[in-house]
């Protein structure tokens, strides 16, 4: 049930970010040069899903890995995966958590998206622990 949401959540966050590349995908032609996503190489796969392209194919990395689930930079939801995953991994650092989120998903600028959610959950720490000493 999890990948089935998952795969609901994804699409629709596509299309509300994506719509057009989605349109030119489905008809099977290629992105024009004004697409942001041009350089990403897109396709997508048996779910309707845009995922990264690229030269693993031939790689022994998994599908996942291969071609991630291309996200937006500005969306909540996007940023509640992130959060999990930063939770779920014990709280681990830009980079790392860059390098797990990676694994499955390609988040457009992933590296400015990554420091900025953690400035925010160390922001709510601080002001967390400032609330409790005092």
């Amino acid at each position: 049930y999890r990948k089935k949401a998952l795969t609901l959540i994804v699409k629709d966050i596509q299309r509300n970010h994506f719509l057009s590349e989605f349109k030119i995908l489905k008809s099977q032609k290629a992105l024009g040069k004004t697409s942001n996503l041009v350089s990403l190489f897109p396709i997508l796969d048996a779910n309707n899903i845009i995922r990264v392209g690229g030269k693993l194919e031939n790689s022994s990395l998994s599908y996942d890995s291969k071609h991630p689930i291309l996200l937006p930079y500005k969306d909540n939801i996007v940023e509640l995966l992130i959060e999990h995953l930063h939770i779920q991994h014990l709280h681990v650092g830009p980079q790392g958590l860059l390098a797990i989120v990676r694994q499955q998903f390609w988040p457009l600028r992933g590296r400015q998206l990554v420091k900025k959610l953690l400035a925010d959950v160390i922001g709510v720490f601080e002001q967390n622990q400032q609330t409790f000493i005092n």
